[in-house]
């Protein structure tokens, strides 16, 4: 186990201020860390076995305390605050990340990239939500399959809960270790240099288009009057009845819808829509994430807002009478 003064040592790059004398002495410049600031979802490790769970191929148990006034709370949504999914998502993430560090799984900071897992289909299945009321999150994620491919990568089931009540289940959540080889684990692990091939990627210049709902209608569906967002049909959720919601800020990550053909307040299939997202350079989820890559769970809750921001738009609300 692991308490919070510890779990915090990895959040600074100090993995013998964790694991222990055994991570001392390694051959790196510049360590892996867990991410931080707004995306510091786990304080403490209650169990580490790297024989446990279901399948006999590792444990590990970890536990969050949550408060009231937590920012993934206050914004999440106005009227009806709960942790997000795309982060209950993030939290196992993360506690599969203390996990794979612990195994060894390691190499420079900058040089590696925590990614899905190609070809793996994930299932998640929600039974309930964590609100101001909860007390206490935990984080329950048992191995089922790990090796290299050629990179490590590892499947597991992830589980959560809510003051000891089942909240989320992530069946076959699948992880790589993008720009680390066996090879590199293994020279490090025995204290010998090993050069490290930097990775990157060349993303696509996509042009911003015009708005046809600018920012500003975005967040009057999120934290203000629906009706300045969808027009008059939308009124009576200003005041006198409530409606799903997107978050706000600053878990906000629409900044302007482009097109859609549906047609507003007619709910029918077969219609799409298109959204954009400027990426502030400095945002907190790069400072939080500890490295330059977005973390998965924003690009989750990038498609998964649109998709609110589109059933709003074609009359959702307007077809129930509570």
């Amino acid at each position: 186990s692991y308490d919070e003064k510890q779990i915090d040592a990895l959040r600074n790059g100090d993995l013998a201020g964790c694991f222990g004398s055994a991570f001392a002495g390694l051959d790196l410049q510049n360590p892996p860390r867990l991410p931080g600031g707004r995306m510091r979802l786990v304080h403490r490790v209650a169990r580490i076995d790297p024989r446990g769970g279901r399948y006999g191929m590792g444990l590990i148990r970890a536990e969050a305390d949550i408060h009231p006034d937590d920012w993934f709370l206050t914004c999440h949504f106005v009227d009806d605050m709960v942790m997000p999914g795309t982060l209950m998502y993030e939290c196992c993430l993360h506690t599969l990340r203390i996990y794979l560090l612990r195994m060894g799984w390691i190499g420079e900071h900058d040089q590696i990239a925590y990614e899905p897992l190609p070809g793996i289909w994930s299932e998640l299945r929600c039974r309930g939500p964590v609100t101001p009321q909860t007390r206490m999150v935990t984080y329950e994620v048992q191995i089922k399959e790990f090796g290299y491919n050629p990179e490590p990568y590892v499947i597991a089931d992830a589980f959560m809960y809510s003051d000891d009540k089942m909240t989320v289940y992530f069946k076959d959540m699948a992880l790589r270790i993008a720009g680390l080889s066996r090879e590199q684990i293994e020279n490090l692990l025995r204290e010998r240099p090993s050069p490290v091939t930097p990775i990157g990627e060349t993303v696509p210049d996509l042009s911003r288009k015009p708005a046809v709902f600018d920012t500003d209608r975005i967040l009057a569906f999120a934290v203000g009057n629906p009706s300045e967002a969808f027009g008059e049909p939308y009124k009576m959720f200003d005041r006198d009845r409530r409606m799903a919601r997107l978050p706000g800020p600053p878990y906000s990550f629409i900044t302007r819808i482009t097109e859609t053909n549906a047609r507003p307040w007619q709910l029918e299939s077969g219609g799409w829509v298109e959204a954009q997202y400027d990426v502030p350079p400095d945002a907190w989820y790069f400072r939080a994430n500890r490295q330059s890559s977005m973390p998965f769970s924003i690009l989750l809750e990038i498609g998964l807002q649109t998709c609110g921001f589109q059933a709003a738009f074609m009359g959702s609300a307007l077809h129930s009478d509570s």
